[in-house]
């Protein structure tokens, strides 16, 4: 068990402890029983993938849940929040648009400097044509990273089976596997949740970098875009 892991399970129980929930009420949250929800905090059990959808239909932060770090907050949460439910995959894939213009208009005018967000923009491309293409997002990184499903595998720590389950999307990853992930690669585990997950977090660190003059360009865009839910209600 990683040092990062056992730190996942101290926010969970401060979590637990903060809201004043038993360890039975925990448990109903994240779908396990208390015997288990125990076992989970004395870190005999993992934290499984689905307990970890069940956990974000709370807003938790996954992010800051499993990696201790703060998550950021940008002109994009305001809109996210505003918008209607049925409307809100649709505004995130056009966000996902947007950080994509904003992060070419940057590499023209060469205000990226040394940072380099262009595996976080085609990592967000691939998880909202997810329906589209065939190869999952883990194929992505894999791929990204120029491994083998075998080398991939010892990455993260587990063995091959599982990790072709995760690929194939026949497995949600663990809390485990995203943490090792998250320590290996810097990749933030909201954008391998799924879609269950509308967390800005990977858009929201692109779009910080932004100038002000990209910005406002991009969010006449929004604007025009989020008028339109608008006027649908």
């Amino acid at each position: 068990m990683s040092t990062l892991y056992e730190e996942t399970l101290v926010r969970l129980t401060k979590y637990r402890e903060m809201n004043h929930l038993s360890q039975e009420e925990m448990g109903n949250i994240m779908g396990i029983t208390q015997s288990h929800y125990s076992k989970v905090e004395q870190g005999k059990k993992m934290i499984s993938g689905t307990a970890l959808l069940n956990l974000s239909k709370y807003n938790v932060d996954m992010d800051f849940f499993l990696t201790g770090q703060e998550t950021l907050v940008t002109e994009l949460d305001d809109y996210l929040s505003k918008c209607k439910s049925e409307y809100k995959r649709e505004l995130i894939m056009l966000m996902v648009w947007l950080v994509n213009r904003g992060t070419n208009m940057m590499n023209k005018v060469e205000e990226w400097g040394s940072v380099d967000y262009s595996r976080e923009v085609e990592l967000l491309r691939m998880k909202e044509r997810n329906g589209e293409i065939r190869d999952s997002i883990w194929y992505g990184i894999r791929k990204m990273k120029h491994l083998t499903q075998d080398r991939m595998a010892k990455l993260l720590d587990i063995n091959i089976k599982k990790y072709r389950d995760i690929e194939r999307e026949n497995r949600i990853p663990d809390a485990e596997v995203l943490v090792n992930l998250y320590e290996k690669t810097g990749i933030l585990p909201s954008i391998l949740l799924g879609e269950e997950i509308s967390n800005l977090s990977v858009m929201n660190l692109i779009w910080k970098e932004f100038t002000p003059e990209i910005k406002k360009r991009l969010l006449e865009i929004l604007d025009r875009a989020y008028a339109l839910f608008e006027e649908n209600k």
